[in-house]
Formats: C-alpha cells, structure tokens, sequence
C-alpha cells in the first residue's frame, strides 16, 4: 500500500507529501493502529515506492497478459 500523485506533480510537492506522510506514520498511535491491522509502515523514498511498482508490474504482467485480465 502507499501513496501516489499524478506523474506530473512538482517535486516540492511531492517532497512536502512525502515529509508529511512519514512524520505521520512515525507516530506511535498511528503505528499501533496500523499494526493491529496487521499493517507495517515502511515509509520509503519517492524513487524507492516507484521501484517497488515497476518491479510488481514486471513480475505480474505476463500473468495479467496470459490471463487476459483488464480493468473494467
């Protein structure tokens, strides 16, 4: 799970989201609720989540394409 922003967005804005976001999840009560939902933060870089996306595209696309699943 994680947050995204249209492709265009300015990088301060998107630096400002990200500062935003982590400070908020290295709250300990947002920790712990999230972690009674079997949650984990991991509050990676901008570069780091895009990584983490483009290697879940690769590893599913030939599935998705085999399968020929779309989304409605």
């Amino acid at each position: 799970m994680g947050f995204v922003v249209p492709a265009k967005t300015p990088q301060p804005i998107v630096k400002r989201l990200h500062d935003d976001i982590v400070a908020i999840l290295e709250e300990p009560d947002v920790r712990q609720k999230l972690a009674a939902h079997s949650m984990d933060v991991v509050a990676d870089t901008p570069a780091e989540m895009r990584a983490t996306l483009d290697a879940d595209m690769a590893r599913w696309k030939p599935i998705i394409e085999k399968n020929h699943i779309t989304l409605d």
